[in-house]
Parts: structure tokens; sequence; C-alpha cells
């Protein structure tokens, strides 16, 4: 079968998008398919794609009118599936799912609704809330939140309490986040975030254990527990090897592992989440789980969750990419 492979993208995580590409473009190989790689990158009016390997780079001016004619480039349309490695930006907000969908290339992952959704962090809490998925208390500020730091201060000790998690609303791998400990620390933190993000969300700090429901065609996967380094388990615990402990399955009372895979696919269905995924979760000591996000495209990396619990299902990463691919054909065939 022939696999297209998107990566890189201009997003705060191309680097992690360009490591998960190259990982699956090597397991695709590995489980017998014709593989090409590119990199795609977006600036301003144009987008220039270069093919890593076997194929050649190419260079398109990118404009509204020109939008389907990229998404028909010999690379894809002569791919019988399209491989998103895509990490935050515009390749897992349902930007390029919309094109794809448009131009009638077959892809893996959630569709265009529900990465949107998964990707604003604020949309997703209240659908997780109205669904009875246990989520941490926040408050969501737009970039012209009126009367300055003091009445967002307000807001916070009101609505959250310190210490609290200032992060902006759609962005992944922890990039632009702060624990703030206190008042005094929260304008630097709110900074930080509107660097990336015009919207930002503010939530309770949950102290506890970092837990994860790997999530491959409905079915959970073994859940993961993260010991990070940090008190958080930010970019550098994520991506740097030595700096997280990884637990898997995670050592849980089958009742709190019941409870958490229950709830990982009810968040996972509640956004209409398609293929895989993986949703992550707080425990907090007097055993409480707090629903933190759903992810539509998780790292594929040598050191990323989903390949480690599908591992522990005695699922190897060439059959795992193999079966994502499937389940896409299967989508499509299921379509009327």
């Amino acid at each position: 079968m022939k696999v297209a492979v998107l990566m890189g993208g201009e997003s705060a995580e191309r680097e992690i998008s360009l490591s998960s590409g190259e990982t699956v473009g090597r397991a695709l190989k590995a489980a017998g398919h014709q593989v090409v790689l590119i990199d795609t990158v977006f600036k301003n009016t144009q987008l220039l794609s270069t093919t890593v390997n076997s194929a050649k780079g190419q260079g398109l001016s990118l404009c509204s009118g020109q939008l389907l004619e990229v998404m028909r480039m010999p690379a894809l349309s002569d791919a019988d599936v399209v491989f998103l490695a895509f990490h935050g930006g515009a390749g897992e907000n349902g930007w390029v799912q919309s094109l794809l969908e448009i131009a009638g290339i077959i892809y893996t992952g959630s569709g265009p609704l529900a990465s949107a959704l998964a990707m604003n962090k604020h949309i997703s809490k209240v659908m997780f809330r109205e669904a009875e998925v246990e989520t941490a208390p926040w408050v969501a500020l737009s970039d012209e939140e009126a009367g300055g730091i003091s009445t967002i201060a307000e807001k916070v000790e009101i609505n959250v309490g310190f210490p609290c998690v200032v992060k902006p609303n759609a962005q992944g791998s922890t990039i632009g986040l702060t624990v703030v400990q206190s008042p005094e620390q929260l304008a630097g933190a709110v900074e930080l975030a509107r660097e990336y993000d015009q919207q930002i969300m503010i939530e309770q700090y949950i102290p506890g254990r970092d837990l994860t429901v790997a999530i491959l065609d409905a079915d959970p996967l073994p859940v993961v527990e993260i010991i990070p380094k940090h008190q958080v388990y930010d970019y550098t615990c994520k991506y740097t090897r030595g700096m997280s402990q990884y637990v898997v399955p995670a050592q849980i009372p089958p009742k709190i592992e019941q409870h958490i895979k229950s709830q990982a696919l009810r968040a996972y269905e509640t956004l209409n989440c398609r293929g895989y995924g993986r949703v992550d979760f707080r425990l907090s000591a007097e055993g409480r789980l707090f629903c933190l996000e759903v992810n539509t495209l998780p790292g594929m990396t040598q050191t990323s969750l989903v390949p480690k619990a599908a591992k522990a299902a005695g699922i190897q990463l060439p059959e795992l990419v193999d079966r994502i691919v499937k389940l896409a054909l299967q989508r499509q065939r299921q379509l009327p």
C-alpha cells in the first residue's frame, strides 16, 4: 500500500512532528508499505513541501484558489492513505483534515470537527462537564480581557484558586504552560501563554499522578503512568530521554483502572474522535480522576506514550501504524 506521511508544519511542535513522522515512516516500511515522507511548511502565502528519502521536493504557492490543487499534489493523490503525523497548529486543529476531506483523500485519525474540538481546551472541557467526565475547574480568558491582571487574579481566586496552571487554549506539548503558585506570578505566566494563543486557559492545579489512556479503534489500551522529574510533565520531560519514568501498565487498583478507561472512552467519544487517540488525566491523592485533554494526533516518537501502551498490549509499532492505516480505509468503505 502507498502511504504518504504528512509531518512538520509551522506549529511550535514542529520538531516533535518531524520525529513522529520519521518514526511512523520507518514502522510503515517495516509493515510492508511504500512510504513517502512530506514535510509541509506553511509561511505566509506560500506552502513549501519537501519529501524525504525516495521523493523529490516540491514548492507550491498558496492562495485561496489553490488549496485543492495543493491537496492533489502527486505525493498525496497517488497515495492510498495519508498518515497525519502533525502535532499542534493547522495540522491538528481540523484545518488540514478539512482540506483532505474536500479533496477526497483518505487520512488517518479524527475528522475536522473532532480535531477542532479537542484542540480547543475550553470547549472540550465544557463538553466533558456535560458528558459527566470530571475535569478540574477553569476559567478561559480572551486576548481582550478587560480589567488587567488584577481582574484576572480575582477571577482565578474565585473560580480556580492557587496553585493553578496557566496555558494557551489551543497548544500542545505543554508549550507556554506555567504552574503558578501565587497571584504575583500570574502576570508573567499570562504573558508567556499569550505568545502562543490569543485565548488562554487557567486551570486548577491538581497534585497527584499523571495517567494516560491510549485508544485504538474504540478500545482503551493499558493505562500508562508518567513519573516526570519536573513538577509537571513538561516539554523537557516528554521529549528528553531519562527525564521521565513510565510504568506500563500503571500500578493502580482495578476499580480505578476500570473507571479511567471508561472516562477516557467517554471523553474520546464525546468529541467524536475516531481511529486512535490519547486521553490524559490527573489522579489526586484522594483517588479522584480529572480529565485534562484529548489528543487526536498523539506523539509517535521513540519516547511517546501510545507506542508504549500498544506494546504493553502486545502490539508492536509496525502493527500499530498498520492498524491505524487500515482503520482509515475501513471508515472510507463505510461511508455512503
